[in-house]
C-alpha cells in the first residue's frame, strides 16, 4: 500500500492549497479535510485531541499567528477569532479652515431669476445653472462674526471591508494519520 501525503504531517497541521477539495483529497487522502466549520467525522484523532466537534472554519478568513506573549495582539485566546476592524488613525481626517478677518454669512432662500441663473447678492456673486425659471432672491447677511474656524469633515467611501490584495485558496487540516 502506497503512502498518501507526507508521513511527517501531524494531526492539526494546516495546508494551504490551490487545489479544489476533490483534487486535494485525491492527491492527499481522506486524513485531510477542508476547514469549512462542518462536523468532524466521528472518531477523528483531531477531535479526540482538541475536544472539538467541528472542523475550524477558515473560509474567507486571513490566518494570524498566535501572539504567545509578544504583545502585538495581546489579550487574545488561542484559536479565537477576531472581527474586522479599521484603525481610526487610518481613516481619521480632522481639522478646520480658518478665515482671516471678519466675514459675513448669507442667510435666506435662493430662487431662480428670469435668466435661469440663481440670484446673486449685492456684490453680483451668483451661481449659474441650466435650470430656467423665474423668481427673486431673498436673503440677508449675518452680522460680522470675526475670525473663526469652520470644521472640516471627511466622507470615506469604498468597500465594506479593509483588505490587502489576495487570492482565494483552500485551507485543509489533518484530522487522522
Amino acid at each position: 500500500m502506497a503512502l498518501v501525503g507526507n508521513s511527517k504531517d501531524s494531526i492539526g497541521d494546516i495546508k494551504v492549497s490551490y487545489l479544489t477539495v476533490s483534487e486535494f483529497v485525491s492527491e492527499n487522502g481522506n486524513s485531510w479535510v477542508l476547514c469549512d466549520g462542518t462536523a468532524l467525522p466521528g472518531g477523528s484523532r483531531y477531535g479526540t485531541l482538541t475536544s472539538q466537534t467541528n472542523k475550524p472554519d477558515f473560509r474567507g478568513e486571513f490566518l494570524r499567528g498566535s501572539d504567545q506573549g509578544r504583545g502585538a495582539d495581546s489579550g487574545r485566546g488561542f484559536r479565537s477569532s477576531q472581527a474586522e476592524n479599521t484603525s481610526a488613525s487610518d481613516l481619521s481626517v480632522s481639522g478646520s479652515a480658518t478665515s482671516s478677518g471678519g466675514h459675513h454669512h448669507l442667510e435666506g432662500v435662493w430662487s431662480l431669476n428670469s435668466t435661469g441663473n440663481y440670484g446673486a447678492d449685492s456684490t453680483g456673486v451668483g451661481h449659474n445653472n441650466s435650470i430656467t425659471g423665474s423668481g427673486n432672491c431673498n436673503h440677508t447677511k449675518t452680522s460680522s462674526v470675526g475670525d473663526h474656524a469652520h470644521p472640516i469633515s471627511a466622507v470615506v467611501s469604498g468597500s465594506s471591508e479593509t483588505r490587502p490584495r489576495n487570492v482565494a485558496v483552500n485551507y485543509f487540516i489533518k484530522i487522522n494519520y
